[in-house]
């Protein structure tokens, strides 16, 4: 599956990269799906019309074979994606809040995520 085109992140935003410096090694393809899986299982926003049992499966996000986007309830868009040769993983990120807290909003987000990613 391609990247939709909905998936991008405004001019905005700051991120990191995670790269595997040695050209015979690589994040597992397994790391990958889980990584796909429950970041947004941990972060996205709820599907209006999920049912209460089952809500936290049912998530608001764009998923393509290398990467997932998704809105946090703080109004951040998160966007991770994995590089084509699996040696880097990419993190992006942007608020739509537009006062100075905006930046620490992201950072907090930031913080979260690396914690599940490890």
């Amino acid at each position: 599956v391609e990247r939709p085109s909905s998936a991008t992140v405004p001019n905005n935003s700051f991120g990191w990269s995670m790269i595997v410096k040695s050209p015979n090694r690589f994040f597992t393809t397994r790391f990958h799906h889980v990584l796909l899986r429950r970041l947004p299982s941990e972060f996205a926003l709820p599907a209006v019309q999920a049912t209460p049992q089952y809500s936290h499966l049912n998530r608001r996000c764009d998923v393509w074979s290398k990467g997932v986007k998704w809105l946090s309830e703080t109004g951040v868009t998160t966007m991770v994606e994995m590089s084509e040769t699996f040696q880097s993983l990419s993190l992006a990120m942007s608020s739509t809040d537009s006062s100075g807290k905006r930046f620490l909003k992201c950072i907090e987000l930031a913080r979260s995520v690396l914690t599940v990613i490890k």
